[in-house]
């Protein structure tokens, strides 16, 4: 990565908020990141270091991906496939980036990386109270919190071990789901 000025991100991670303060990133578009505006709490935060910082809805993020160098998230999830689930919005975000060719790249921990997943169990995406959304007559509402990013929109995922490649990350989840598997069996013996 060459000099980052300006950044995108949604919802709130401490680890992506530790990470753009050590880029020593000048400015940065937040969403709101609804229902629970999470990216209020990171705009905030980021505003705190003096960042010049830009909040917009969820839905306005196609407006200004264009004005960023990067765009950055966490991830709840880091799937077996090298997917990413993470709050529902950042497929959004990864879409637009791959539109506008920015860079997009999830920052989080290894142990983020599903060996659940790895080793079949499904992947349950939560939802929530209704009436974050709404509350209406003869309508079905709907309030996903988490959605699966395909890992041909990620430039890569950043770790406490660097930019991990697709080879790399299935190398790691299978040797980390064998651990458990085999601590299962003696568990369940």
């Amino acid at each position: 990565m060459g000099k980052i000025d300006s950044v995108f991100t949604h919802s709130y991670s401490s680890t992506v908020f530790e990470v753009i303060h050590g880029l020593g990133v000048k400015r940065a578009i937040c969403t709101e990141s609804r229902p629970r505006f999470e990216g209020r709490m990171m705009a905030k935060e980021l505003s705190s270091r003096g960042l010049e910082v830009v909040l917009c809805t969820d839905s306005a993020l196609g407006v200004f991906i264009d004005s960023v160098d990067l765009a950055i998230t966490g991830a709840d999830s880091v799937l077996a496939d090298g997917s990413v689930v993470n709050k529902v919005g950042t497929k959004l975000l990864a879409l637009a980036a791959k539109d506008e060719n920015i860079p997009f790249y999830i920052v989080c921990n290894t142990y983020k990386f599903s060996l659940l997943n790895n080793l079949c169990y499904e992947i349950d995406l939560e939802e929530y109270n209704l009436k974050e959304v709404a509350s209406l007559d003869n309508i079905d509402v709907r309030n996903p919190y988490f959605e699966i990013v395909p890992e041909r929109l990620i430039t890569g995922i950043i770790t406490e071990r660097g930019i991990m490649n697709m080879a790399e990350i299935e190398n790691y989840i299978k040797e980390r789901s064998r651990l458990l598997e085999t601590q299962l069996d003696r568990l369940n013996s």
